[in-house]
């Protein structure tokens, strides 16, 4: 074996050569091809490094387990590390390495360690010089953290990770490894359960004073129970099947990474399970020695996934899509069992413990009570001895629910219903309240009069991706992670595990791990909420016409129409406030419109240091007129043109009072001159609060750095305003979504009162004659109020200018639309505004039947249309960059029609996606930023996306010699039979600040 490291700062190369004469090791030591010494110090050296001083450090294994250090010239100086490391199982000691490999020293004298093992996860450092121990870093858990985690039910404080036992300082948000508790240390235990797996169910059950862990495993599909013996979990029983997929002869294995992708490995499992692949299992641990004899074993023969189901005989066990398979307070076990007759949920019940205290399942007893003609994703039983059932939906058409609750003989008690965003193309665009599960995971209970009771806990590997909470009784309380983001504890990404636990003291907790790592987060509120009652009358005829609906065909159609949102644009030239409405584009604003002659359009935009507005207002009175004599009540005076706005983007959006943040801005003029007067309905410390009525306001003032002009024309007034931003407390708003309204308050032929209040989110506006209520805001009646992530490069990024450009540097150019494809300027469809981009496929693309053989993929796509290929359509827009510097893009899209990709040969060969690319001329690279290929809910974010999320969305560095960013949006339709259409609006190119850059 030779171990190399190259120092090109020295310009030398220290070898570690380990080479074998008659039987004998000999280990050499050489530098720049000299051999220094022999080296009886190392046992099975796997890695070298050397430090600032020029000690060369060698990490090794064999009896050893720790890092060696030798002089330059050689010569062993000490050892770093325990000898012989920490224990495999037991307790942990952090002075010990387990299976140290790649190492390095830094300039300070502190040698890394990577452990190359995975439970748990660890990288120690160390003092160089001494050896000493100094701090070690945790984790990362297994992919998506997922884990066989769980917290002691007795002890919050003490919690499982990766196969670890950890101490918990919730006060300090840290944790300390204790003790390995589980791992596979014979060939003949292939039931320790691999803590660096990703698994999800468990649950601690308790007998004769014992304690009992048990939990999915995968390798075979089984549930497997463990019984607490000191520091460790010893497996004492299974239940499972070897699936032919992935034992297809019994005791090999089939495994699949990254890297190899599926590639097997031989003998995985015990020799006697040779020939049982396919066969349901049951495993008793009957001498108490945690490993497995095949005198202990129990074998059923099934007839596979593609037999027909009859009374004594049974389907291969599963454990849903390997979400989960239940498990009973009493220990009793559910599987999933697919048959050509449907799919069944078996239960293996727990029959009796041996004397060493294991339990006892018996095939011959297990019999399936219930049957569904979906795939199931995961099964879960809870601590009321309630079934749940969580329903496959990707790619599955047809299927009605997400989640079922049975009792465990098979009754139904209710039913979720599956989103309608869970369509066969899988969308994601999920809203925040879309029920969507893999399985229930975990459970809280609330008891006492009043209070939730029981309540579940979901998650989703796909699809909407967060958690929801529901009563055991069916009612749906929410998702605790209702903002989707990809960073930090809270960060919530498709394949992702999450978990749940309450402490004895009632507090719930959930475990997310969006991050790779399991993040304990508090979940608050569910203590107070309440149950009430309400009747609830439904007629028979009612009753019918649900059904007659439920059994309707579907109808083709169009995207269903979205309200526009109001949207603060961010121009490269701030618009005039001169109170006309020269430099603005209206479009780009929100109409309303009150009828007899009442109409507005309302735009918004910002700078760097202000907030501007723009109004054009109709009314068949004296346009703007205000006689009113208190400048602190005008909007109950005559004509006003209003603004509010909740400035805190946390706020939540249900409240159904003004709270910090929330501000209200008044235009208008006062004893004939122009004025802006801003409300603020609460402060931190409220020096001079108003009373209007009975509404108190904590403050009210004249914003004298406002700059408010207006002209009045026949029948209509424009009013235009600047207003520093810093006043509204609108500084550090850039990029998010806030809650607010514009409207109108419209005079009546006095000019001295009001006739109208006229808004375009808030329609609750119809009272007129009571000060309280006109004084007093009501932020859940507000909606959207998008804000720009900066000055925006891209030209007509909301398509308000009406047409395309000849040069793709004045505005976006058309840059093809062939085979029925075509790229257009809409007003039937926009994010904001009154106009949108149109992507669509017009005409079918034709494909023959041969085509459908191809065994190349690329050669079926050049297929189409008789060789002319399939529907493109595409704009650009190219807009100049600094090299070295990052930029942000945010646009949003709707669409529907699109068609995942599938590449084998079928019916449904092919695909359609929208795609985005930003391009670097003068540069290298470019960036893919999306190949979206699923319809979305409405309209969808995209942000600074990369390939659809897969990696991290973050902005993008324009590469050396970059002069330009090439913005590129296209669809493409290569399947048939589909005519897909895609919305694409408020498109925003941003170079980000270098303080943040």
């Amino acid at each position: 074996r030779v171990i190399q490291i190259n120092l090109h700062t020295q310009k030398q190369t220290v070898i570690v050569h380990r080479r074998r004469t008659t039987g004998d090791t000999v280990d050499q030591l050489l530098m720049g091809g000299k051999n220094l010494s022999t080296v009886p110090n190392l046992l099975a050296p796997r890695c070298v490094t050397m430090g600032p001083d020029g000690d060369i450090y060698v990490s090794d294994w064999g009896k050893s387990f720790q890092v060696k250090v030798f002089s330059p010239q050689g010569r062993f100086l000490h050892a770093i590390g325990k000898k012989g490391g920490r224990p495999w199982l037991g307790n942990f000691n952090p002075d010990g390495m387990l299976v140290p490999y790649g190492i390095a020293v830094t300039n300070n004298h502190k040698l890394w360690v990577a452990e190359d093992d995975g439970q748990p996860r660890r990288v120690s450092v160390w003092n160089a010089r001494t050896g000493a121990f100094l701090k070690q870093y945790i984790g990362p858990t297994p992919y998506g953290g997922g884990t066989t985690f769980w917290v002691d039910p007795k002890n919050s404080d003490i919690a499982y990770c990766m196969g670890t036992r950890f101490k918990l300082n919730y006060k300090k948000k840290t944790c300390t490894p204790l003790a390995t508790v589980v791992r596979r240390m014979y060939h003949n235990e292939p039931f320790a359960i691999n803590g660096d797996n990703d698994i999800a169910d468990h649950r601690i059950i308790y007998h004769d004073g014992h304690e009992y862990l048990i939990c999915n495993d995968g390798t075979p599909w089984s549930l497997v129970v463990l019984e607490k013996k000191g520091d460790i979990f010893m497996p004492v029983a299974a239940v499972g099947n070897l699936d032919v997929w992935i034992c297809p002869h019994g005791n090999d294995i089939v495994w699949w990474d990254s890297d190899l992708g599926y590639h097997t490995i031989p003998d995985y499992l015990p020799k006697f399970f040779q020939g049982h692949q396919g066969d349901n299992f049951v495993w008793t641990d009957k001498n108490g020695d945690g490993r497995v004899q095949p005198n202990e074993m129990q074998w059923f023969k099934t007839g596979g996934r593609e037999s027909v189901y009859a009374p004594g005989k049974q389907p291969e066990f599963g454990i849903g899509a390997g979400w989960g398979g239940g498990i009973g307070p009493n220990g009793d076990l559910y599987f999933s069992a697919g048959a050509t007759t449907g799919v069944y949920v078996f239960k293996v019940p727990l029959l009796r413990w041996t004397k060493s205290g294991a339990p006892l399942y018996g095939l011959k007893e297990a019999k399936p009570v219930l049957r569904v003609t979906h795939g199931i994703s995961g099964l879960y039983v809870n601590n009321q001895d309630r079934l749940f059932v969580a329903f496959n939906y990707e790619g599955s058409r047809g299927v009605k629910n997400t989640l079922s609750c049975y009792t465990t003989n098979g009754r139904l008690l209710w039913n979720v219903a599956m989103s309608p965003a869970a369509t066969s193309n899988s969308a994601p665009n999920f809203r925040a309240d879309d029920v969507n599960a893999s399985n229930t995971i975990g459970e809280f209970d609330f008891p006492g009069a009043g209070h939730l009771g029981h309540v579940i806990g979901t998650w989703s590997w796909h699809g909407s991706e967060r958690p929801y909470l529901l009563t055991a009784d069916g009612m749906y309380i929410g998702t605790p992670l209702p903002r989707k983001t990809m960073v930090g504890p809270a960060a919530v990404w498709g394949e992702s595990y999450m978990y749940y636990f309450q402490a004895p003291n009632g507090i719930p907790y959930l475990v997310d791990g969006g991050a790779d790592g399991d993040h304990i987060l508090q979940i608050h509120g569910l203590r107070r909420a309440r149950e009430f009652s309400q009747p609830l009358t439904i007629s028979p005829a009612q009753v019918q016409a649900a059904i007659a609906a439920e059994h309707a065909p579907a109808k083709a159609g169009n995207l269903k129409p979205f309200k526009p949102v109001i949207r603060v644009a961010w121009p490269q030239k701030a618009p005039h406030t001169n109170g006309t409405l020269a430099g603005w584009n209206m479009n780009t604003g929100v109409y309303i419109n009150g009828g007899h002659g009442r109409t507005a359009r309302i735009a918004l935009a910002r700078g760097a240091k202000y907030l501007y507005l723009a109004y054009k207002v109709h009314e068949p009175t004296p346009p703007l007129t205000n006689k009113g004599g208190d400048w602190q009540d005008l909007f109950i005076t005559g004509d006003c043109c209003d603004l509010m706005l909740g400035t805190n983007p946390h706020a939540n959006v249900h409240r159904r009072k003004a709270g910090l943040g929330d501000i209200r801005l008044l235009l208008s003029v006062f004893q004939g001159k122009p004025i802006a007067v801003l409300y603020k309905p609460v402060t931190r410390h409220p020096k001079h609060p108003v009373t209007l009525l009975a509404a108190t306001i904590d403050q009210i003032k004249q914003l004298t750095n406002a700059k408010v002009a207006y002209h009045r024309y026949k029948g209509y007034y424009t009013l235009t305003a600047r207003v520093p931003l810093a006043d509204l407390g609108l500084v550090h708003n850039t990029g998010q979504t806030l809650r607010g309204d514009v409207g109108v308050i419209y005079a009546d032929q006095t000019g001295r009162n009001r006739i109208l209040r006229l808004y375009y989110y808030n329609h609750h506006t119809k009272i007129i004659s009571d000060l309280t209520t006109e004084a007093t805001l009501r932020p859940r009646y507000w909606g959207p109020v998008d804000m720009p992530l900066g000055p925006n490069l891209l030209k007509d990024g909301s398509f308000e200018q009406g047409g395309f450009q000849r040069d793709d540097t004045l505005g976006w150019r058309l840059a093809s639309a062939r085979n029925g494809a075509i790229a257009r300027i809409v007003a039937s469809a926009a994010h904001s505004g009154a106009h949108g981009l149109l992507l669509a496929q017009t005409k079918v693309v034709r494909f023959t039947k041969a085509a459908y053989k191809l065994p190349n993929g690329a050669d079926f796509i050049h297929s189409a249309n008789g060789g002319r290929g399939g529907g493109f359509a595409e704009i650009v827009q190219k807009v100049p960059v600094t090299p070295g510097r990052r930029y942000a893009l945010r646009l949003y899209y709707n669409a529907t029609g699109m068609r995942l990709e599938r590449q084998g040969s079928g019916q449904y060969r092919g695909y359609s996606s929208l795609e985005i690319w930003v391009y670097w001329p003068g540069g290298t690279g470019q960036v893919w930023v999306a190949n979206q290929q699923l319809d979305s809910a409405g309209w969808a974010e995209m942000d600074n996306a990369r390939f659809n999320y897969y990696q991290v969305p973050k902005p993008y560095l324009a590469p050396k010699g970059a002069t330009a960013a090439v913005i590129t949006i296209s669809l493409i339709t290569n399947i048939a039979h589909d005519l897909p259409r895609v919305y694409v609006d408020d498109i925003e190119f941003v170079q980000v600040p270098a303080s943040v850059n």
